[in-house]
């Protein structure tokens, strides 16, 4: 039996774009006001990265607005987004689902997605490592997060910069202070005024993407599930699924 286990918490939220209930009464606690604006950034600051099949800012806001009209739960169109009526209108039609997306591969169901986004082409990288459906907080845990996901926090953010916050995380006598938000400053060349917004980053990971292969002579099974690992330390099991 193999087991492998890779952290989740720090890849891009996609249910995080359009928050639960629960979370917008805490965001509004909080005074987080800001929270979609700021999400919004750190998208399309990781979309035009330049690393993507992604071509402007015009085609950035068809992607989010689309993304957040399938998740809500409402039929209302956001200005370049698609609702019930765009969907209806294809050929095969399906309907918008109005919820959180069940697997990232889902995206290819939005108005806008495509696989070469997802999956990148001959001259484009994909994104699909860098996205995960758990979790609707919108919290990037920079002690885990890779390079593009590091970069599209803050403007001042540059690819060498990324790759100097990387190596600080990966020295093992900076492993203690790594349970400080605020890390980041101490590694060298990074600018005194840089801030990532404490509301968006966190150094905990609550969500992993669980892989376990078993081998019987000639048979061999697979099997993926998304585990969450909850505040008191139990850890429950959101999915699971036999490949």
């Amino acid at each position: 039996m193999e087991i492998q286990v890779s952290d989740l918490s720090g890849r891009l939220q996609v249910n995080g774009l359009v928050p639960t209930a629960e979370e917008k009464k805490k965001r509004e606690k909080e005074q987080d006001k800001d929270s979609e604006k700021v999400q919004r950034e750190i998208w399309k600051r990781f979309l035009l990265s330049g690393d993507f099949a992604v071509e402007d800012e015009d085609e950035v806001a068809l992607l989010l607005d689309s993304l957040m009209d399938w998740i809500d739960e409402d039929d209302e169109e956001r200005e370049h987004g698609a609702e019930q009526g765009y969907y209806s209108s294809l050929k095969p039609a399906y309907a918008a689902a109005n919820r959180p997306l069940l697997s990232v591969e889902e995206l290819l169901l939005v108005r806008g997605w495509n696989r070469k986004l997802l999956y990148g082409d001959e001259e484009h990288s994909g994104i699909i490592d860098y996205l995960t459906v758990a979790g609707q907080d919108a919290k990037i845990n920079i002690n885990t997060a890779p390079a593009p996901v590091l970069q599209a926090l803050q403007d001042e953010m540059t690819e060498d910069l990324a790759s100097d916050l990387i190596d600080f995380r990966n020295d093992e006598e900076n492993r203690e202070v790594l349970a400080q938000a605020d890390w980041y400053k101490r590694v060298r060349g990074v600018p005194g005024d840089l801030n990532f917004d404490s509301n968006r980053i966190t150094t905990q990971s609550s969500f992993f993407l669980v892989t376990i292969t078993a081998r019987i002579d000639e048979l061999q099974r697979t099997g993926t599930g998304i585990l969450q690992r909850m505040d008191n330390r139990e850890q429950q099991l959101l999915y699971w699924k036999i490949q």
